[in-house]
């Protein structure tokens, strides 16, 4: 995917700061979530269930234990931190179908996802 399809964007200390995360914190704010079935998107797997996103979007869901490209997405990428307070996020480009957060120590927090189809 050309580096110039992602746009990446940030969300604003002050959100991160007003959201009053905890360790067991699922807090989510999202725009533009999809129901996964039968359109391409990037699925993100918390303990509050299947989010799912089929364009690029502005996210913060915290407790990930998954993400995955589904419904014939060739390519996506996402940021994400070991936790809400990391100041600079990792940007991931989705090679194989899924990845496991679910032993990284800490609160995965992805907080941007990018999809192309």
């Amino acid at each position: 995917m050309a580096s110039s399809k992602l746009k990446l964007l940030t969300i604003a200390a002050a959100t991160v700061l007003a959201a009053g995360l905890t360790t067991g914190s699922a807090m989510a704010v999202e725009h533009g979530r999809i129901a996964c079935g039968g359109q391409p998107a990037i699925q993100v797997w918390n303990n509050d269930g299947e989010h799912c996103f089929q364009s690029e979007k502005d996210v913060y869901i915290t407790d990930v234990v998954t993400v995955c490209r589904v419904n014939g997405v060739d390519n996506g990428a996402y940021q994400w931190k070991e936790n809400p307070d990391v100041p600079t996020p990792h940007t991931k480009y989705l090679d194989d179908l899924c990845d496991n957060y679910s032993g990284v120590p800490g609160n995965t927090t992805v907080v941007w996802v990018g999809v192309q189809v």
